[in-house]
């Protein structure tokens, strides 16, 4: 079985995680964008008590829909968002004004929930397919950070086989993974082939 392109929707690592058993594969190559695109910041707009309601309440922005949330439906919130690719971060109004004042300091914190939720979302996969004796050979993509290709070096195990810039055999076939692009137009954060072998492309 072939898959690309989760971006980071835990509904689709859910999906991934279930697959095996419709399709029946004994192999599953996860072909490149592991990752989601959008950080969204759920700001705690901390107000007076009142009876039966909480102290804090939060504002979302998701691309200019803003919508203010009571605390007893962060949660839902957060698993929406989850579900849809995104990275919710929850923060204060003085945290959210530093972090939209350092574009090094927001990367940092994309990445980090970014393997946070690959962590998590990749985990329950790894732990199906452990169970059902299936292996999973994954690349990142060039939608993928370069922190993301470290990471999925590092997961290396019985089940999670990384393929990038590498050939496998297994089962008498070959596997040769290669997860850059070329430079695209919507410049992909992440990995184009100029980037990666530097000087050795010139337009």
């Amino acid at each position: 079985m072939l898959v690309s392109d989760l971006h980071g929707s835990s509904v689709a690592y859910g999906k991934l995680s279930n697959a095996i058993r419709f399709y029946k594969a004994d192999v599953v190559v996860f072909a490149g964008d592991l990752t989601g695109k959008a950080l969204v910041p759920i700001i705690r707009d901390d107000g007076s008590f009142s009876l039966g309601s909480g102290v804090s309440k939060y504002v979302v922005n998701i691309f200019g829909d803003v919508k203010a949330v009571d605390g007893k439906d962060l949660d839902k919130v957060i698993r929406e968002l989850r579900g849809r690719g995104y990275y919710p971060f929850v923060t204060d109004k003085a945290g959210y004004e530093e972090l939209a004042g350092n574009r090094d300091r927001v990367r940092e914190t994309f990445v980090k929930l970014m393997i946070n939720a690959l962590e998590e979302d990749l985990g329950k996969v790894i732990a199906r397919y452990r169970e059902a004796g299936v292996k999973l050979l994954i690349m990142p993509g060039n939608d993928d950070y370069p922190e993301i290709a470290d990471y999925i070096r590092k997961q290396a195990s019985d089940v999670l086989i990384p393929i990038d810039e590498d050939v496998i055999e297994l089962n008498g076939y070959y596997f040769l993974g290669f997860g850059y692009s070329t430079p695209t137009p919507w410049n992909t954060r992440g990995r184009s082939v100029r980037r990666s072998l530097g000087q050795g492309l010139r337009n």
